[in-house]
């Protein structure tokens, strides 16, 4: 078992570091989860914080990480990463002007490498939109897990780590609930489902009448933050 840790980091406000210390915390609390109970060492871990990021560039980081994979091509994978999302990518340095796409993290650049790869992989998107690489895990042709802070239409808040350490530490399949706007944990959520049914108005007369339907309604709906294979056994903690 191989591991990838990626900690993403913000554009710092006057006087304040560039590296906001809970992305750091959640990589070092896996990797410690990983080196205590699943039993890696630490050569089985490549890790990548704010400071490492910055001096790679993100060519650097994805040369990194190709080598790294095509070591070790044939043994299981885990890729975390704990930072900001948007659709299409990972934004490494959120917050910075006109997004500074220097740091985008995109996913089909991702696919290339992994698909040199033909062991089971595990992906945790600790990130807003974090269900939305789950588009391109599909076209892989092995086993994959994706599990995500939020889904592929939303932001997400805090952390899911927490949550999945808890119930692979006691040797459970990882289903993560949503942290709504709240700050509770939740299995569903709301969202405005239009209904033209409901009532419209016209505007108009004769060939020139139109109508227009701009009722809607709340409707609940399951938040799945979980796709793909059941590898949860390869994280579970060493009997």
């Amino acid at each position: 078992m191989k591991a990838i840790l990626i900690s993403g980091f913000e554009k710092p406000e006057k006087g304040k570091e560039d590296m906001p210390l809970d992305f750091i915390d959640d990589c070092k609390s896996l990797t410690k989860y990983l080196l205590k109970k699943v039993g890696l060492k630490k050569k089985d871990i490549l890790a990548f914080d704010p400071m490492k990021i910055k001096r790679l560039k993100l060519h650097g980081l994805f040369g990194n990480i190709s080598k790294f994979i095509g070591l070790y091509s044939n043994e299981p994978l885990i890729i975390y990463y704990s930072g900001h999302g948007e659709e299409g990518h990972w934004n490494m340095r959120a917050n910075s002007k006109n997004g500074e796409s220097k740091y985008f993290f995109k996913f089909p650049r991702l696919l290339r490498i992994l698909r040199k790869r033909s062991a089971p992989l595990i992906v945790i998107a600790d990130c807003c939109y974090g269900m939305y690489i789950r588009k391109e895990l599909k076209k892989l042709s092995y086993p994959w897990l994706l599990l995500g802070l939020a889904p592929e239409t939303r932001v997400g808040f805090s952390s899911v780590w927490p949550q999945i350490k808890l119930l692979w530490s006691n040797r459970r399949i990882a289903v993560p609930l949503y942290n709504n706007y709240s700050g509770r944990l939740v299995k569903s959520v709301k969202f405005k489902s239009f209904n033209k049914k409901l009532y419209g108005f016209k505007y108009g007369v004769g060939k020139h009448l139109r109508k227009f339907f701009f009722s809607y309604r709340y409707k609940r709906t399951k938040v799945n933050l979980r796709a793909g294979s059941d590898l949860d056994h390869l994280m579970y903690p060493k009997k």
